[in-house]
């Protein structure tokens, strides 16, 4: 029996010693199995964040790509505007000069018209003053032909006629008035 007792621990001893080395394996195979799953999780994530990284590169290229494309464009614009403003600054000092040719013109041309308008003034003075002088003459002729006139009835009233009429009794005549000729 105590021979027994010790083969029964022994037995037990034995048994407990390979379920201790199966559990010793069993969890050294799962600790495996867990660091290869690691592994290939690690692996994975490093594949991924290397595609991550090639996306990244290429986008990061894309953009400084386009960046320098728009800067480009924004050169070119800007040395488009920059040829604008030039032409501009041109045609505005054209159009300064243009206007100051202009105002000088204008003045010119004033003057002129003054100098126009003054003489017009003297000339319609002048003819004015000569529209007076006729209108004069034209009265005082007039008046002689009246008194011709008068005298000539006045003798073919009293029976006087044709010679016997006065010598100095002046013939009608129109005279030539300067707005005549």
């Amino acid at each position: 029996m105590f021979k027994t007792f010790f083969m029964d621990l022994a037995d037990r001893d034995e048994k407990w010693r390979n379920d201790q080395i199966l559990r010793d394996e069993k969890a050294q195979y799962n600790r495996e199995m867990d660091a290869m799953k690691w592994r290939e999780e690690l692996a994975r994530r490093d594949d991924d964040f290397k595609e991550w990284r090639k996306e990244q590169a290429k986008r990061d290229k894309d953009w400084r790509d386009e960046q320098a494309k728009r800067d480009d464009d924004f050169k070119v614009w800007r040395e488009k505007q920059e040829k604008r403003d030039d032409e501009f600054k041109v045609w505005r000092e054209r159009q300064e000069k243009r206007d100051d040719e202009f105002k000088g013109w204008r003045e010119k041309q004033s003057e002129k018209q003054e100098k126009r308008d003054d003489e017009f003034k003297e000339w319609q003075k002048k003819q004015s003053e000569e529209q007076t002088k006729r209108d004069d003459e034209f009265k005082g002729w007039r008046e002689k032909q009246s008194k011709i006139l008068e005298t000539l009835q006045a003798a073919s009233t009293s029976g006087v006629r044709g010679a016997q009429a006065a010598p100095s009794t002046p013939v009608l005549t129109t005279p030539r008035l300067p707005f005549m000729s």
